[in-house]
This record gives structure tokens, C-alpha cells and sequence, in this order.
């Protein structure tokens, strides 16, 4: 499995906490086999780091071979925010999505990934539509 690359998945988070876990069930059911989970609170009022630090341990398959929860000491904003992400990511290719956003199905990141192999190696990022639903 090592030959697989490893994929870094990115949540930025800010004072959403009635949709956090979604975000992170999302990812949690990712079928790739090689993901970085990296959760990055920029600053949150009322932020449980231990609750969702025992929450992905408790879900996590053996897919997840590493979590980081960041939180910043006080509010940067979404850019600086995803910067000070970027200084936890190991993995060759990195998705970045929002708290209160979600993973369409289980094969988002095997999706991802195999369209990243197929980049030139001057290659720097792909892009998706974004569809804006409700729970129906």
C-alpha cells in the first residue's frame, strides 16, 4: 500500500459546530486507501478539540493514517487560516473544503487523486463544480 500516495484532506472550520461532524463523517468515509485528515479551527468560541480529536479516533478507519487538529490562537480568516493548514500537510495532493460543506460520496478523494495522476508534473491543481444542496 505504501506505493499508493498519500492524501491530505483539509477542513477549515470557524464557529460552525451544528455541522463540524458532518464535514468530518465525509471524510471519515472516504474509500481511498491513504488520507491525512488535517481539521483547522481558526479561533472558534467554544471549540471542543477534544471532542472531535476522541470523535475521529472512535470512527477512523485504517485509511486514516494521520490526524492533526489545529486551532489557531486567535482569528486569521479563511486565507490565513488555510496557510497555517498548509505547514501540517505530508501528502502528495491536498483537497481543501469548508465545515459546513461535505464530501458528495465515499469516492470524492479516489476521484480526486486518480485525475491528479493524470496531471503533467508541472501540473498544480484541479478543480470541481461546487453544487449547492439541502438535506433533500
Amino acid at each position: 500500500m505504501n506505493d499508493v500516495p498519500l492524501f491530505s484532506v483539509v477542513i477549515i472550520h470557524y464557529n460552525q459546530p451544528e455541522v463540524l461532524y458532518e464535514a468530518i463523517d465525509s471524510v471519515l468515509c472516504q474509500d481511498y486507501p491513504r488520507i491525512e485528515l488535517i481539521f483547522a479551527d481558526d479561533a472558534s468560541v467554544d471549540f471542543d478539540g477534544e471532542g472531535i480529536t476522541a470523535y475521529v479516533e472512535k470512527h477512523k478507519g485504517k485509511n486514516i493514517e494521520h490526524f492533526v487538529l489545529h486551532r489557531n490562537s486567535h482569528n486569521l480568516g479563511t486565507v490565513k487560516n488555510l496557510n497555517a493548514a498548509l505547514e501540517f500537510v505530508q501528502g502528495d495532493d491536498v483537497l481543501f473544503f469548508a465545515a459546513d460543506d461535505r464530501l458528495y460520496d465515499g469516492m470524492v478523494v479516489s476521484q480526486f487523486a486518480q485525475k491528479l495522476s493524470l496531471l503533467p508534473d508541472d501540473g498544480l491543481c484541479i478543480s470541481a463544480q461546487c453544487l449547492m444542496m439541502d438535506e433533500k
